[in-house]
């Protein structure tokens, strides 16, 4: 029982706070082209977004945060705070060489009901070494 409240609290607490932060428009610069990744489950409702996935810079430490954000039909951006998640997968197939990294993301945030319709984009964005910003656009179906 006791196992159960020390893995239950965190996972709520981070599912129930997480909320959208706004993104001021142009405030943002990365290159395209260098991170791989690929966004697995994109999912909008009513009051909530879910996103998950995997990205990396090849060359770089897996194990540095993503970060994501999103873009509604309005243009407007916004960023979630992510997790990182092992993704064994994702290592096997590219060999990275990195026991339990953490190339996998997990990012849900409760939505205002005014941006709870419409199309969302995914921006997924991975410093380099240098701290250099790499992303890539995916759409959320």
């Amino acid at each position: 029982m006791l196992f159960f409240l020390a893995v239950a609290i965190p996972a709520s607490f981070y599912f129930g706070v997480n909320t959208l932060t706004s993104v001021a428009p142009g405030s943002l610069s990365f290159s395209r082209g260098l991170i791989k990744g690929n966004v697995d489950i994109c999912e909008v409702s009513a009051e909530r977004i879910r996103i998950q996935g995997w990205a990396f810079v090849p060359g770089v430490d897996t194990n540095t945060l993503v970060r994501i954000f999103v873009e509604n039909e309005e243009g407007e951006l916004f960023e979630i705070e992510a997790r990182g998640i092992s993704r064994p997968d994702v290592d096997a197939r590219f060999d990275i060489g990195y026991r339990n990294s953490l190339v996998g993301f997990h990012a849900s945030s409760s939505l205002p009901p005014a941006n709870a319709k419409g199309h969302w984009r995914v921006l997924v964005i991975k410093p380099d070494a240098a701290n250099n910003l790499h992303g890539e656009y995916y759409e959320c179906h």
